[in-house]
């Protein structure tokens, strides 16, 4: 799994949430995961999960292949 996490601040992540979607759609038996907090648009391939709990983020970062930030 790789597991990309978004930024919490105002700006846009855009090329992030472009990235995400590259990886998805270049690496279809991985799964790819993206905590976008607040971003908008969010990404149209990766699984897009808005916030993870404290148990959940540890628990899909201990899960990941790769993290990107």
């Amino acid at each position: 799994m790789i597991l990309v996490i978004f930024g919490t601040e105002q700006w846009s992540f855009g090329r992030l949430a472009e990235a995400a979607d590259l990886l998805a759609e270049r690496f279809p038996s991985e799964e790819v995961v993206a905590q976008i907090g607040n971003h908008t648009p969010p990404p149209s391939r990766a699984e897009v999960r808005p916030w993870l709990s404290f148990a959940e983020f540890g628990e899909t970062i201990g899960r990941a292949r790769i993290v990107i930030t």
